[in-house]
């Protein structure tokens, strides 16, 4: 309740975490009561954030009421339904303003990205074709620039290469997803990947460190 309805404090609180109780950063589940935080009333959030150089993790949570509807999937397919809750979000903040008013702005969101690494040349396809307002990067260049991402939940080979290949291994954190996934598939997941013990490094450790500054 304090995130809706006094972003003032949820920032105060935020920067109290960090400086005071030695956090590395928040969490938020998505959406809070069909709100985002592209809209500027959160926006003290996000500045907060940035003064901190702390990230800002973007978890799921079930679709907002708007999105909930129309899925109308069963609950075995529920990740579904949490990969767009996560990815819209996060592509709302790229559509906004927001980078640009924060341009050291971080965040992290998990699952190899909800899927938007797959669809980032499709997305910047169509932004060069659209007609509208052109921005300071394309819609690609804000993801990489201002996210990373976490294998929690996608233990798959083929999956972790093609997001290393297109976004970099060094916006790629190692994550479980207990209790959904056994830890020890994910951990099993990065270590057999056909990746160098270097980037294994990255993966699991080294950027997190960069990252959270442990």
């Amino acid at each position: 309740m304090l995130f809706r309805s006094n972003p003032e404090k949820a920032a105060r609180e935020l920067q109290r975490g960090v400086r005071t109780l030695g956090l590395k950063g928040a969490v938020i589940n998505s959406h809070t009561n069909g709100e985002y935080l592209d809209d500027p009333k959160f926006w003290p959030i996000l500045e907060c954030a940035q003064a901190l150089d702390v990230p800002i993790y973007i978890h799921p949570r079930d679709p907002s009421p708007q999105m909930g509807g129309p899925l109308g999937i069963p609950g075995y397919l529920v990740g579904w339904g949490w990969a767009l809750e996560v990815g819209t979000h996060a592509i709302r903040l790229i559509a906004s303003d927001v980078f640009d008013q924060f341009p050291k702005l971080r965040f992290v969101i998990g699952h190899m990205g909800e899927g938007i690494p797959f669809l980032l040349p499709r997305l910047d396809n169509r932004y060069t074709r659209d007609r509208g307002r052109k921005r300071d990067m394309m819609p690609s260049e804000y993801f990489k620039e201002h996210f990373v991402i976490t294998t929690s939940g996608m233990n798959y080979h083929r999956q972790l290469l093609m997001t290393v290949q297109e976004i970099g291994v060094e916006r790629v954190l190692f994550a479980a997803d207990w209790p959904f996934e056994p830890s020890k598939e994910a951990v099993e997941g990065v270590e057999t990947a056909p990746l160098s013990d270097a980037d294994k490094e990255k993966i699991f450790h080294t950027n997190a460190e960069r990252v959270f500054r442990l």
